[in-house]
């Protein structure tokens, strides 16, 4: 699914396929149409697909699909298509890193990483410390995991 918006393509993943036909012939479609907006569905690594949503014209690529064995085919082939799109993921586990970047991707957002943060800073403030001060704890241990993830350090 693509939304046309300044460049950018934007994936939606973890649709059931058994919806798939209902979004596509549904007023879901209809509705997205008649506001200029292009809905495509499809299996997203498929270089035709990618096309037809205009990645050769995309400035980013924002993949969030939740199951890592479908993000490395759509990543590979979105940077073939168009190598100077920057290439986002969403990915659950910080050891999925490498393998994301070896395929293209620029950067990536990880949620066992978040989950940590967001457990500190919850702890903290429980344990009575300033709730600024608990963010600013978060913020360090992001620091600590992850180093300081930029799309201008990619």
């Amino acid at each position: 699914m693509t939304v046309q918006a300044r460049g950018g393509v934007y994936l939606a993943g973890g649709i059931a396929p058994s919806i798939v036909d209902r979004l596509k012939s549904g007023p879901f479609r209809t509705i997205f149409e008649e506001k200029g907006r292009l809905a495509l569905f499809g299996d997203a690594s498929q270089p035709g697909i990618l096309q037809q949503a205009g990645i050769a014209r995309a400035r980013h690529l924002v993949v969030t699909l939740p199951h890592s064995v479908n993000r490395a085919p759509l990543i590979a082939a979105a940077r073939e298509l168009s190598p100077r799109c920057r290439i986002v993921v969403r990915a659950r586990y910080l050891r999925e890193h490498d393998d994301l970047m070896h395929v293209g991707a620029h950067a990536a957002c990880f949620e066992e990483a978040e989950a940590a943060v967001a457990l500190t800073k919850l702890v903290l403030i429980d344990l009575g410390l300033d709730p600024a001060a608990a963010s600013a704890e978060g913020d360090r241990v992001r620091r600590e995991t992850l180093g300081s993830p930029s799309l201008d350090d990619a």
